[in-house]
């Protein structure tokens, strides 16, 4: 099996410190990866990365940003839907900002080459307390 251990995830964002970082495999499939962490743009700005690999980790792409958002989560379900979650803070005009667990999914694994490989699960959008 191929193996080496500097390879870089983060790529697409490569300027930027990651923290918080998780990686899942596919159930079904060990080479289809999905990986996720916490970004700061700038002082007040932090976002959630997901990044997918379908070559046992070789390359990386990435596949989904969700702004304003902490604590990132990510899976690959059975039968190989990747499901990213975030903490996701909405500024109300009033200045208070309640935090919301944000679900998206990709039934096709993120695949590379789809113009919209997430999308959001409204369900999923529920109010932390």
């Amino acid at each position: 099996m191929w193996w080496d251990p500097n390879v870089q995830v983060s790529l697409a964002f490569s300027n930027l410190q990651h923290y918080e970082t998780q990686i899942s495999a596919d159930p079904k499939r060990a080479g289809h990866l999905i990986a996720c962490a916490m970004m700061n743009r700038s002082e007040h700005e932090s976002n959630n990365v997901f990044y997918v690999s379908f070559d046992h980790g070789r390359t990386w792409t990435h596949a989904l940003t969700m702004p304003d958002s902490v604590d990132p989560a990510c899976v690959i379900g059975p039968d190989g839907t990747a499901f990213a979650a975030s903490i996701h803070d909405v500024m109300q005009p009033d200045g208070s900002s309640p935090s919301f667990l944000d679900v998206h999914r990709s039934a096709d694994g993120a695949a590379p080459g789809k113009s919209r490989r997430f999308e959001s699960i409204p369900a999923a959008r529920t109010a932390v307390t």
